[in-house]
């Protein structure tokens, strides 16, 4: 992914130890992560999926993490086997469809699993999934509704260039 990562390593070669060290000093999620913990559904996928391609910075969203007694803990999340496809599959609902990937991991000591998916902008915004826009805002995903590209409409204009 040509877009910097929170984790200290570059993407590639992410390991679950650059997760856990990052999440020991992190606080409140921001604007380019965001944390789920349990089961995830794939509505939750897809709107943060397209908040964060609806960002000038793009996003990863990390599965298997809570925030417990004011600290985040790998709790692992409740994933299917084929975690990669399902979260492609989940992505694939967005129009137009950004760029992504993900990772997976298990924690060795639980054998819990996690997930982070990274996801780029899109050149062209807005990213839609079934014709709404959904705008990140620092610790949440917000839906709107479609972009219009009016005056005062929120949408992020494209790269280099006006809305």
């Amino acid at each position: 992914m040509p877009f910097p990562a929170p984790f200290g390593e570059r993407w590639e070669h992410l390991t679950l130890t650059d997760v856990e060290a990052f999440l020991a000093t992190a606080g409140e999620e921001a604007l380019t992560w965001e944390c789920k913990a349990g089961r995830a559904r794939p509505e939750q996928v897809v709107r943060t999926a397209a908040g964060f391609a609806n960002s000038e910075l793009g996003g990863y969203l990390i599965l298997g993490v809570d925030w417990v007694g004011g600290a985040w803990v790998l709790t692992g999340a409740d994933l299917v086997p084929d975690v990669t496809a399902w979260l492609g599959t989940a992505v694939d609902r967005l129009a137009p469809r950004p760029h992504h990937d993900a990772r997976t991991f298990t924690i060795e000591a639980t054998g819990a699993r996690i997930a982070v998916l990274a996801i780029e902008p899109v050149d062209v915004p807005p990213c839609l999934t079934t014709r709404r826009r959904c705008l990140r805002a620092r610790g949440r995903t917000d839906r709107s509704g479609a972009g219009s590209g009016a005056p005062g409409d929120p949408v992020r204009p494209r790269r280099g260039g006006r809305a």
